[in-house]
């Protein structure tokens, strides 16, 4: 479908808006702050989300970009909701200069996504506006993919660390692949979405002047060649390529672990109360693994009881660093060593075990539960 017949088809379904009795459904309408996005719908509770959500997305752009605060139209933003569109949202160029956003409005719609299509579309704006109206096509995608990761970090201030944990599980992208690519990113673009963010930071970290960085941001949105920005960017740095490529490889391990939180994450936390809840006893010259009841059942041998001691004083370390989601199960499982080192019938030993499988159990699905609401 080409660009006119598509303005033609969502103009169609937003007049198929309009027209419906205003007994039934009334077309609600909301501007953020600085007028830089209108948003439309029929769903009061998705008005005024998405309309909180465009205010932030309108801060941050402004810290960046400042002199979107002059454009004469605001970004249109429609939500529709009778599965008018086959993706969860959709961005078209007007003959205008302007953007109008038609997002996806319902059960299934996910908040990154909504994230994504407010900042796509301002990057955009922000290009047309500064440089003429080529340069919206043009906007690098890597900060259009940063910007929608910075959104979505700063209403939600947890996801950072979402953020580092997912973007250092595996190397970072070369340099010249991710500011020269290109979407649709596909299954591809959690990858290509992270290491854009860390770009970002590591650049705003290294340029501390914000008015510099600001034109070195616009000189991103102008589409000039990457090399060619960093290089003046940071004049008498880099020699060739390779240097590059250094610099992004080591900055991006730096600001990414620099956010490494006091507490180990919730997965980690999880298998490290698993892994400290069995103990490996060198029996009769085999390596025996030991749980609950069969430690205090072999209390008596002196390799078993010297591996409950070390555990013990292992959980007493780690319980400094654990989740909070997972205190409760560190501690009742030191609690149960405790109570099998020195206990004279079973009974203690059951109901401590029992306490910590408890814990453990409820602590996993509260992880479950911050997921489900974090959209992890």
């Amino acid at each position: 479908m080409g660009i006119l017949h598509r303005a033609l088809f969502f103009g169609l379904c937003l007049l198929a808006l309009c027209a419906r009795p205003a007994q039934a459904q009334d077309i609600l309408e909301r501007t953020s702050r600085d007028g830089i996005f209108q948003i439309i719908g029929l769903s009061f509770d998705g008005t005024q989300t998405v309309g909180s959500m465009a205010d932030q997305m309108e801060r941050l752009g402004l810290r960046y970009f400042p002199e979107i605060r002059n454009m004469s139209l605001p970004i249109r933003v429609t939500l529709l909701s009778d599965s008018q569109i086959d993706a969860p949202y959709t961005i078209t160029f007007q003959p205008n200069g302007n953007y109008y956003v038609y997002i996806a409005w319902n059960e299934d719609t996910r908040f990154g996504d909504v994230c994504q299509a407010l900042a796509s579309a301002l990057v955009r704006r922000a290009a047309v506006w500064r440089f003429g109206q080529a340069a919206g096509n043009n906007a690098p995608h890597w900060l259009e993919l940063a910007m929608g990761q910075l959104l979505e970090a700063s209403i939600r201030p947890g996801y950072a660390d979402v953020q580092r944990e997912k973007a250092l599980k595996r190397p970072p992208l070369g340099l010249e692949e991710l500011l020269t690519a290109r979407g649709p990113f596909g299954i591809q673009q959690e990858q290509f979405a992270l290491n854009s963010v860390w770009f970002f930071r590591l650049l705003e970290n290294r340029i501390p002047d914000r008015t510099f960085f600001r034109r070195v941001l616009a000189a991103f949105l102008n589409d000039l060649n990457p090399n060619y920005v960093l290089v003046k960017a940071f004049p008498d740095k880099f020699d060739n390529k390779q240097d590059l490529e250094m610099w992004w490889a080591v900055g991006f391990q730096a600001m990414a672990r620099s956010r490494e939180t006091p507490f180990f994450t919730m997965p980690q936390s999880r298998d490290l109360v698993r892994e400290l809840a069995i103990v490996t006893v060198n029996v009769k010259g085999q390596d025996q693994r030991m749980a609950g009841a069969a430690l205090w059942e072999q209390r008596a041998l002196p390799e078993v009881q010297a591996a409950m001691e070390l555990r013990h004083r292992e959980i007493k370390l780690e319980l400094q660093r654990i989740n909070p989601v997972y205190y409760n199960s560190m501690l009742s499982l030191g609690l149960f060593f405790e109570v099998a080192m020195s206990a004279e019938n079973p009974e203690p030993v059951q109901v401590a075990n029992s306490r910590f499988l408890t814990d453990y159990r409820s602590a996993q699905e509260l992880e479950l539960e911050i997921k489900r609401l974090l959209h992890w």
